[in-house]
């Protein structure tokens, strides 16, 4: 992706090799301690999923909102009025969105 040619003349210029035997027991303590931090870390989320914190915004105590996803981004977004398609497998739903009368059409269409 990134070609970083000049840096690794760089680090290749001022560093010495290292034998292979070691570089393999490095990289098997590296392993080591990079499992060991990504199991803690996902038991870490489970443990907040079962103390009932997997809900950020209500285990702070912020306001939730109303509506769709799609009514909470057009009003994060200042969109006043807005058309949204939603599609799941073959059916399609269209709405529109009026933040200025703060009203919703719906409008199925199968």
């Amino acid at each position: 992706m990134f070609e970083l040619k000049w840096l690794r003349r760089i680090v290749r210029k001022k560093t010495n090799p290292i034998p292979v035997d070691i570089a393999h027991k490095y990289k098997g303590r590296l392993s080591f301690v990079y499992a060991f931090i990504a199991w803690n870390a996902f038991g870490l989320v489970i443990f907040q999923i079962f103390r009932g914190k997997a809900d950020w915004a209500d285990h702070h105590g912020l306001p939730k909102e109303d509506g769709t996803s799609a009514q909470q981004f057009a009003r994060m977004l200042n969109i006043q009025k807005a058309k949204v398609v939603r599609i799941s497998g073959l059916q399609t739903e269209q709405y529109d969105i009026d933040h200025t009368t703060n009203e919703t059409e719906y409008d199925n269409n199968n």
